[in-house]
Parts: structure tokens; sequence; C-alpha cells
């Protein structure tokens, strides 16, 4: 459980305060395996493109771990942030793949 009073994680590019008032425990995890996803198998990025996507990733899991499994957002800005769409749209796309995963792979 979250304890609003214990000392967020030091991070490189992300701010904690900002990234647990605007996004959910399940959006911090899908953003921080996009950016690592991307980090790695992303075409045309420079080594510093490829370190800030490594260092973003960093930084959302650990807040993640900060505010915990159960965290949900209270803040919802409007219009909604381009991180919360981003990470929004990380899931369904997942959702999306793996529906279409278990759709073509048979009964298990």
């Amino acid at each position: 459980m979250f304890d609003q009073f214990s000392e967020p994680p030091a991070t490189h590019h992300v701010n904690p305060e900002f990234a647990a008032c605007e996004l959910d425990f399940r959006e911090m995890t899908a953003l921080s395996e996009a950016y690592r996803r991307w980090a790695i198998h992303g075409q045309d990025y420079s080594d510093e493109s490829r370190t800030d996507l490594m260092l973003w990733s960093a930084d959302i899991e650990a807040i993640a771990t900060w505010v915990g499994r159960d965290w949900i957002a209270g803040f919802s800005s409007y219009p909604m942030s381009i991180t919360k769409w981003l990470a929004r749209t990380v899931i369904r796309d997942y959702a999306l793949s793996e529906f279409g995963d278990r759709q073509h792979a048979g009964p298990r």
C-alpha cells in the first residue's frame, strides 16, 4: 500500500509525484515495458535516445514500485495527457494482440 509520506524514488527524467497523480500502476508498468522494448528493439534510434528510453523505463518502474500494485491515480487531467494516452494505447494494443494470438492459436 502506498505511503504518501514515504520518500519518492530518485529518478532521471520523470517527476515521481506527477507520474503518481497521473498514472495507475497498470499504466506505469505498461509504459515502462514499452520504453524498454523500444530501446532494445527499435530501429533508427541513436545511442542517446536508447539510453533515454531505458532511463524513462527505469524511472517509471521505480515509481510503480513506490506506489504499489494496487495504486489507482486520483488525478485525471483533461484533456488526457500524452503520457496517459500512450500508456492506455500500449495496454489496448497489447490486449488486442493477445486476443489475436489466442484466437489463432487454437485451444490450450
